[in-house]
């Protein structure tokens, strides 16, 4: 059952050992001049449904830190004044390491999973984005 992403990638999580240099390639990273943005948000049918998004999404974030150091976010935030809200923000050093990612066997595991939710009317969501590159004004992070 795809809906059982998160008990059902554990597996491919173990199987990918973290890169030993993740932590450092992600701190030394983390303020890559220009770096490609992702910024996804999401209106879900009910604040059950958000939680529900969230918790499938969950395995896939903790996947991404301790596998893709070229990610350097990948967090997502929930709106404080709509409980059916999310934000997802995708930071990137190029856009290359998207496609990558995009490529991933546990993104394409989390994308059947989420598709499973939908086709059984457990999530309905509204998607919008954009990408963007950093202009270097400013800051993400303070390291």
């Amino acid at each position: 059952d795809a809906r059982a992403f998160p008990a059902a990638l554990a597996p491919a999580m173990s199987s990918h050992e973290p890169n030993p240099a993740s932590k450092h390639a992600f701190s030394a990273a983390r303020s890559a001049p220009g770096a490609f943005v992702l910024a996804l948000t999401l209106t879900f049918g009910s604040e059950a449904q958000r939680g529900a998004f969230v918790e499938l999404w969950r395995p896939l974030a903790e996947w991404v830190r301790a596998n893709e150091p070229r990610t350097l976010s990948y967090e997502c935030a929930l709106a404080d004044r709509d409980p059916c809200q999310a934000m997802i923000l995708e930071r990137y050093v190029a856009k290359d390491d998207l496609v990558t990612h995009q490529q991933s066997e546990p993104f394409a595991a989390f994308k059947r999973a989420l598709a499973a939710t939908e086709e059984a009317g457990d999530i309905s969501r509204i998607c919008e984005g954009m990408s963007y590159y950093e202009s270097t004004i400013g800051y993400v992070s303070r390291d």
